[in-house]
């Protein structure tokens, strides 16, 4: 038997013993023990990166809808002085066409009364 030989064989036999070792384990339920503790390990993890994640966003979600919630306040503040100040100018644009129409009636009384003062001089 050569060195390379010697080497590969050495090679296979540790391989071998490594692979029946981990049988070994398999059948006596050993290796299975440790991938479960490893499996709920990392469920663990991944179940508290979930729960963070999941604060993170209802948090989120509540200040969005207290911020809509504003929002929505300072829109029916905006409207009220709207209507308000629109009632106001109603009011102020009757007030105007009244004068307006007394100025009319006004000016055609102060015409009326110049025609029958002519019709009178002539």
């Amino acid at each position: 038997m050569n060195d390379r030989e010697y080497f590969l064989t050495t090679s296979l036999s540790y391989q071998l013993q490594a692979a029946r070792r981990e049988l070994a384990g398999f059948r006596s339920g050993e290796a299975w023990q440790k991938m479960r503790a490893d499996y709920e390990g990392i469920i663990r993890e991944k179940d508290l990166a979930i729960k963070k994640l999941q604060k993170e966003r209802d948090e989120f979600s509540f200040s969005r809808r207290k911020i809509t919630k504003q929002w929505l306040d300072v829109l029916e503040d905006v409207r009220k002085e709207y209507e308000k100040e629109t009632a106001r100018l109603k009011k102020v644009i009757a007030e105007l066409l009244d004068m307006v129409a007394s100025l009319k009636n006004r000016n055609s009384e102060l015409d009326e009364k110049k025609e029958e003062s002519a019709f009178r001089l002539l």
